[in-house]
């Protein structure tokens, strides 16, 4: 056999180094996808009797949540896939999702019903028997819908205009909250129990509903519709039994309303950086540029985990919190 040439030696050993370095990294590559942590969901709070199957039935897959909507001993969550799922009590028919529902790109819940946005701008309901009516025979104009909330007597639909269309339960013979005249420009809409928010295009909060006066309505003054003058430049807002919540661009959080007993109030100093909210009536939630969460009122932060980090995505039902991780 004739040797080698020098040239001929010097190109099979790249190539065999090549070799060697592109196996370990494929290797390494392997090893590190073995090692990740795989996500986490996270679900604390009062686990009293009446709640306990939100907690026992805690469902695994919501690890693969979009966007989680709480509500009384009940939850819902939306997947990639644009399919809804629920879990906990269905006393009212709040799990009761309709089979045929076409992909949902929003969700939202009332203390006892549920509406679901779908990706062709139609809108669905279900739950209590006041919410199963025909939604074209009581808010004509129902189209081009880009979101939508759900409080304790009427839905609310915002429209690509910046408008928004607002209907009421029949188990409600007042109308506990009309709309206000000249509402226009909004971008994002929240509705309480019978209060509700809109955000303008400018960075201000309209508020409506009750809690509308100083004056105290059934010995209670939460105030939940007056909007602070602190509430300018804001970005996201929420709202959840009398609670009002709002974020603004420098990641501050501002409340409002909410029962004094709960401790929703004072936010607390650490809440800062701020990047997503939510609330439920007697708490309020926030998560941080930084993956923690910030808990506070009804006792919510005396029970959340230690070693919770790399948040991705919260939820609050009306006395259980919810937090799901990054893997990592």
């Amino acid at each position: 056999m004739r040797p080698l040439c020098k040239n001929t030696r010097s190109a099979l050993c790249i190539l065999l180094l090549a070799c060697i370095v592109c196996a370990t990294i494929e290797a390494k590559s392997n090893a590190t996808e073995q090692e990740r942590t795989p996500a986490k969901a996270y679900i604390w709070g009062m686990n009293v009797p009446s709640y306990r199957q939100v907690f026992d039935e805690f469902p695994e897959d919501i690890t693969n949540a979009v966007a989680i909507a709480g509500g009384d001993r009940f939850a819902l969550y939306l997947m990639p896939d644009g399919t809804v799922k629920g879990w906990g009590s269905n006393v009212l028919g709040v799990l009761d999702i309709p089979p045929d529902l076409p992909k949902v790109k929003m969700v939202a819940v009332g203390e006892d019903h549920c509406v679901a946005l779908t990706e062709s701008g139609t809108i669905v309901e279900w739950g209590r028997l006041g919410w199963k009516k025909k939604l074209p025979d009581i808010a004509p104009g129902l189209s081009n819908i880009v979101a939508v909330s759900a409080g304790l007597d009427r839905t609310l639909a915002l429209k690509a205009d910046g408008s928004v269309i607002s209907w009421q339960s029949d188990l409600f013979k007042e109308d506990m909250s009309p709309m206000p005249d000249g509402l226009t420009n909004v971008t994002a809409i929240a509705s309480g129990g019978f209060h509700h928010l809109a955000l303008r295009r400018d960075g201000t909060v309209a508020a409506w509903g009750l809690g509308s006066s100083q004056r105290p309505v059934g010995g209670y003054a939460w105030r939940q519709s007056i909007v602070p003058a602190a509430a300018t430049n804001i970005v996201a807002i929420a709202a959840r039994g009398s609670t009002s919540l709002a974020l603004n661009k420098n990641g501050k959080v501002i409340v409002w309303g909410g029962v004094e007993e709960y401790g929703q109030r004072p936010v607390p100093s650490n809440c800062v950086d701020v990047v997503a909210i939510t609330c439920s009536p007697t708490f309020c939630m926030a998560l941080k540029r930084d993956g923690t969460v910030v808990v506070w009122g009804g006792g919510q932060e005396k029970n959340m985990p230690q070693d919770l980090r790399d948040v991705r995505l919260i939820g609050a039902g009306s006395v259980f919190s919810i937090a799901v991780t990054r893997a990592r």
